[in-house]
């Protein structure tokens, strides 16, 4: 495949349309290591993660609605509004953390959070766990043409990129207020004042 033409095209293809069937990124970002090499490998998924971002924050948004965070309870509503103010850094961390792909995808088209900062946020998000997974493909080496090894300069430093990006991920969530339960102590919307209790009458 990485000797013909359209083994590209055909991997890229293959990427875009996969959350359809619910294939796991992470097999295909793996097997590009292994097929194309750690620089061509991870060229062509960047592309490809690209793609399948576009196709499903495209299905997320023909199915989403702009009030989708009053449906979902104050507490997730939170959440829901610091990442409509700042889609950029929202899905940069949700990629640094490993949200499962396809699923940050829906979400910024279900929540209609604005495409071009979404896209810039997911390229950069997962641009280090794609050289990870990718380095580690590239590291597999075949002994006898059945026994698998690995490079270990290669997958030493996939270990390395990973662990990176998840201290950068830890380190922009206490940035921006994330607390460990996944709510945000600053972003929490004002009580209802039809919500809350009626005084009690006083007695004269």
């Amino acid at each position: 495949v990485d000797a013909a033409w359209w083994g590209p095209l055909l991997f890229v293809a293959l990427y875009t349309v996969r959350p359809l069937v619910l294939f796991p990124a992470s097999v295909l970002t793996v097997l590009a290591g292994a097929v194309f090499g750690p620089v061509w490998g991870t060229f062509w998924v960047v592309i490809a993660a690209s793609t399948s971002t576009a196709a499903t924050y495209a299905v997320g948004r023909y199915f989403g609605g702009a009030d989708v965070g009053r449906r979902l309870g104050r507490r997730v509503g939170a959440l829901l509004e610091q990442a409509e103010r700042n889609p950029f850094e929202a899905t940069l961390v949700m990629r640094l953390l490993y949200v499962p792909f396809d699923a940050v995808g829906y979400a910024g088209g279900f929540l209609r959070l604005r495409f071009v900062p979404f896209m810039i946020g997911s390229f950069l998000g997962t641009f280090l766990g794609i050289v990870a997974f990718v380095g580690f493909g590239a590291s597999l080496e075949m002994v006898d043409g059945s026994v698998p090894s690995f490079d270990i300069r290669i997958l030493l430093a996939s270990i390395a990129l990973a662990v990176a990006g998840s201290l950068l991920s830890r380190r922009l969530q206490r940035r921006h207020g994330l607390i460990a339960n996944g709510t945000l102590d600053d972003a929490r919307p004002d009580p209802d004042p039809a919500r809350a209790p009626m005084p009690a009458p006083t007695t004269r």
